[in-house]
């Protein structure tokens, strides 16, 4: 006798969709694991510039401290010279440091002045629209003599409520760096 077989799926139609279901496994993990990245990538940068932020606003922080510190010391040198009866005689004895590199004095009604280099100094190279600190003007930066970038702030000088001149002060900005 003969039997007649019964076929159990050995055909073309199970192999493509077997085929067909890998397929669509592989599809469904391929979008998970497409999805899980890109959420984790925007996760990381939004953090990443969350950290920016605050590492910039620390900089600047740090920046307009020193500035307001670097101002309040130009100030009571300021009202030390006012004292003085020879202010120039201060200023060229005065010994250049990590933060002042150069000082300044122009007397009242006069263009120039003098330097503690001991050349001639004029306020016309400098562009003091740069902003305020502590209530004094401070200059765009520039590169000074020793060719570093260089700014400087701008101070009255008082006595007896009159002005009696101006003391210019040149920062450089490896001193911030240190």
């Amino acid at each position: 006798m003969y039997m007649k077989r019964k076929k159990y799926g050995n055909g073309p139609d199970k192999g493509l969709s077997l085929l067909l279901s890998i397929l669509l496994v592989f599809c469904i993990l391929g979008a998970i694991v497409f999805s899980v990245s890109l959420k984790i990538s925007r996760e990381m940068s939004e953090s990443a510039v969350q950290n920016l932020n605050e590492s910039l606003n620390l900089i600047k922080s740090t920046i307009e401290s020193v500035l307001n510190k670097e101002a309040e010391y130009q100030k009571l040198m300021a009202q030390e010279i006012a004292l003085l009866e020879d202010p120039e005689a201060y200023i060229t004895s005065y010994q250049p440091n990590q933060t002042m590199v150069k000082i300044s004095y122009i007397r009242e009604g006069e263009t120039e002045g003098i330097s503690n280099t001991g050349d001639a100094f004029s306020e016309e190279a400098l562009d003091f629209s740069g902003g305020m600190v502590e209530g004094l003007a401070v200059s765009h930066s520039y590169v000074n003599y020793m060719g570093t970038w260089a700014y400087s702030l701008k101070c009255p000088v008082s006595r007896d409520g009159r002005e009696i001149g101006t003391l210019y002060a040149e920062y450089t900005y490896d001193s911030v760096d240190k």
